[in-house]
Parts: C-alpha cells; sequence; structure tokens
C-alpha cells in the first residue's frame, strides 16, 4: 500500500484525504495533528488515515509528502522539517514557486499541484507541474488531472481558478434580480440553482466544445443571444481578460502571498 503523509489539515487537506479514502485502492494516510478536530474526525471515519505525533512523524513514516499548508505559514513549516531527498514532495501550497520550493525541500522529485475541493466527491480536477507518474496516479481516482508542460501555464491554470467564486456571485445577482421582482429569495435562489444544475450535465459532458455549447444554447435572434450581446459585449470580455492578466501576475510573483 503507497504511504502518504499529509502536513496542514485544512479545508483543501480534508478534501483530498476524503477523496483518496473514499477511491479504490486508498492509500495508507498519515496526518500532521496540528488540525486536531480534522485530522481526528478523518482517521475515525477512515480505517486507512491514522494521525501522527507531529510534522516529522509524517514525513519519517511515508514516501509521499503532501504539503497542503497556508503559503504564508509553508516557509516556518519546511523549515521545521527534515526532508530526505528519497521523498516525493508534493505542494499544493498556492503561489509557492518550484524554483522556491527548491530551496526549502532537498527532495529529488517535488510537484506542484492544484487540486479543487470536488476531489472530495471524486469530481475535481487537479492541475499537475511538472509531469509525474506518481503523482498523476495520486489523483487520477479523484477526477481530471491536467498536466502543464510549463510553470508559465501552471500560473495560468491557477488564474483561472480564481474565477470560481465569481461564478457564484453572478448565480447571487440572478436570484437579487429576481427578488426584486417579486420572488421570494428561497424561491429564487432553488429557480436559480435548478437553472444551473441542469446545464451542468452539458459542461461536463465530453464531445462539443464550449463554442458548440453557447450556440446549442441560443437562438438566432432569441432571448439567450439577445442577452449575451447586451452584457458579455467586448469591453465585458477586455475586462474579464484584464482582470485574469492581474492574477496570473500575482500568482507568478516570487513570493506570492494567494490568502
Amino acid at each position: 500500500m503507497t504511504r502518504v503523509g499529509l502536513i496542514g489539515v485544512g479545508e483543501l487537506g480534508e478534501a483530498i484525504v476524503t477523496g483518496l479514502s473514499t477511491a479504490p485502492h486508498p492509500p495508507e494516510i498519515h496526518l500532521s495533528p496540528r488540525s486536531r478536530a480534522a485530522s481526528r474526525r478523518l482517521a475515525e471515519r477512515f480505517s486507512n488515515v491514522v494521525v501522527a505525533h507531529d510534522n516529522q512523524h509524517v514525513v519519517d513514516a511515508v514516501e509521499t509528502v503532501l504539503l497542503a499548508v497556508p503559503p504564508a505559514a509553508a516557509r516556518t513549516v519546511l523549515d521545521d522539517l527534515h526532508i530526505p531527498r528519497d521523498r516525493l514532495v508534493i505542494s499544493a501550497v498556492a503561489g509557492l514557486r518550484h524554483d522556491e520550493l527548491r530551496t526549502l525541500v532537498p527532495a529529488a522529485e517535488i510537484v506542484r499541484v492544484i487540486p479543487l475541493p470536488a476531489v472530495r466527491r471524486l469530481a475535481g480536477v487537479t492541475s499537475v507541474f511538472p509531469a509525474s507518474d506518481a503523482v498523476e496516479r495520486l489523483f487520477a481516482p479523484l477526477g481530471q488531472v491536467t498536466v502543464a508542460d510549463t510553470e508559465a501555464r501552471f500560473s495560468a491554470l491557477s488564474a483561472v481558478t480564481a474565477t470560481i467564486s465569481t461564478h457564484f456571485a453572478y448565480l447571487r445577482a440572478i436570484t437579487d434580480w429576481l427578488a426584486q421582482h417579486g420572488w421570494e429569495r428561497r424561491a429564487a435562489e432553488e429557480y436559480v440553482r435548478g437553472v444551473y444544475s441542469g446545464v451542468g450535465d452539458a459542461v461536463a459532458a465530453e464531445g462539443a466544445d464550449l463554442a458548440t455549447l453557447v450556440g446549442a444554447h441560443e437562438t438566432a435572434g432569441g432571448i439567450n443571444e439577445r442577452f449575451r450581446e447586451l452584457w458579455f459585449d467586448a469591453r465585458s470580455r477586455a475586462s474579464l481578460h484584464t482582470s485574469l492578466d492581474h492574477i496570473l501576475a500575482r500568482v507568478s510573483s516570487p513570493g506570492s502571498d494567494l490568502e
């Protein structure tokens, strides 16, 4: 059985452990004790999960070390650890670049990942850089794995993840508009959720690109086409790209703190 050690059991760490533990052939997972309630809860739920005495015991017990600590705490945590060169180190620390990790960790193989929270349900997306067969095998049961061939492309994927809360804010704004037009808020939210849950399968389905899906969900001269033309025009598209460029610059800068 593969042995994986997780240092940092926050929301993302808990999602990764849940996904790995519910997937076929779960690895043995050793958890850091700092987040005691979360670590204990996971150990009680999954037989493959144990809570270590401290972070160094995690490193000593496993072949693969997964870092999921907040960016601001990463350097302090790593300074306190001795990680042998034969360990595979996987970093889910946002904004800590590969060259920075190299100065902090002497491991022979260091791989950056961006697992999204849906890995908890085995329906997530995990970005990986650089390519690593071992890392891809570890995360493949948790959903889609996307491998970047350069750190610049990896950073671009990171920037795109910054749009997730905006998607929900967009749905909330639509709900607000319905409430302004006489709908009770709970009913308005249920309707909006239903509309977008219904089209979610089209996004997940293979075989149709996004441009095709745009056309498939509007008719010439219809209200979907008209709304898109009114609201998502060239200026708003340019604003979107400018905002993504801003985020990209932030995630690409050395020592960036993305909290």
